[in-house]
């Protein structure tokens, strides 16, 4: 907040329960590991508390109505939202370190119990609408924007102070794939009226422009978040994502241009990282880019 030292809190939510497979529960300690907390803090971001939720890790379970896990999803999202709602009480901003998309639900579930008049910028590689009773494998992984605005009326969408959990004009959908079928609807994306959209071309196209004026919107509400889903990224240039996404999203030159601008709201009380498999980078080389991303957008954060 303008004026005032920021002091953040890092929640370590290690959890894969919700994803298509095991390996995101382990991003959150290898990125300890590897010094997030340092970087930030050299950065100039001061972190005043990091806290580490228990392990949760993918299991086999039997699909359901609101999709495969969804009580252990379920749980883990109310978890979440416990730690960043107790967070925001005391006067802190939270940097979610995830774990798979379910975790942005439950993170922002914690912050609109204390401020209903948020704007989230949703950054995505999928536009994450999928029904999980009628999509393949009712993974609740790919429905994160659709349960926040509880399209399909399932469980994840069941957490927060209200129902829906957010208004189409509280939520920006940038960098998504339109050509996936699994994760995107165009009749269901129009009817839910969001107050922007940007697919991955459009955002490749112009991506300081869109950024710019997503950071503009955000900062019109009274608080505001960003879910950062490491599958914006092209796999071909940082092949980190746990579903990996080839030939689409953006470069990473142009994140480098996008997320540091969204968390330059001046109004920006959360972060959430989520869809990074650290067993797919078996040098280590392209963590260390991603949390140079992470460091300096959350360094522009700072007042």
């Amino acid at each position: 907040m303008p004026g005032t030292v920021r002091e953040w809190l890092i929640l370590e939510a290690p959890s894969s329960v919700g994803a298509h497979h095991a390996g995101q529960e382990r991003t959150p300690i290898v990125l300890h590991d590897l010094g997030l907390v340092q970087r930030l803090e050299a950065a100039g971001v001061h972190v005043a508390q990091v806290s580490r939720l228990p392990v949760t890790p993918f299991a086999d379970a039997e699909r359901q109505r609101d999709g495969r896990d969804a009580a252990r999803v379920v749980e883990v999202a109310l978890t979440v939202a416990d730690e960043v709602a107790s967070a925001i009480a005391d006067g802190l901003d939270v940097l979610v370190v995830g774990g798979d998309c379910t975790l942005s639900v439950g993170a922002a579930a914690g912050l609109l119990r204390h401020e209903p008049d948020l704007a989230l910028a949703y950054l995505d590689g999928d536009a994450d609408l999928a029904d999980p009773a009628t999509s393949s494998g009712g993974i609740l992984d790919a429905t994160g924007a659709g349960s926040l605005l509880d399209l399909h009326d399932r469980s994840l969408g069941h957490i927060g102070p209200t129902r829906p959990l957010l208004q189409g004009s509280q939520m920006a959908l940038l960098g998504y794939d339109e050509t996936d079928p699994g994760t995107f609807d165009a009749e269901l994306l129009a009817a839910a009226g969001l107050a922007i959209t940007a697919p991955d071309h459009a955002l490749r196209a112009d991506p300081a422009g869109v950024a710019a004026r997503t950071r503009t919107w955000m900062e019109s509400a009274t608080v505001s978040a960003v879910h950062f889903d490491v599958d914006s990224i092209d796999s071909g240039q940082l092949p980190l994502a746990n579903f990996p996404h080839y030939g689409t999203g953006i470069g990473l030159d142009d994140a480098r241009l996008v997320l540091p601008q969204l968390c330059a709201a001046t109004n920006l009380r959360l972060l959430s990282l989520t869809e990074v498999n650290p067993g797919h980078d078996t040098t280590g080389v392209y963590l260390e880019r991603y949390l140079d991303l992470v460091t300096s957008a959350l360094a522009g954060s700072v007042s």
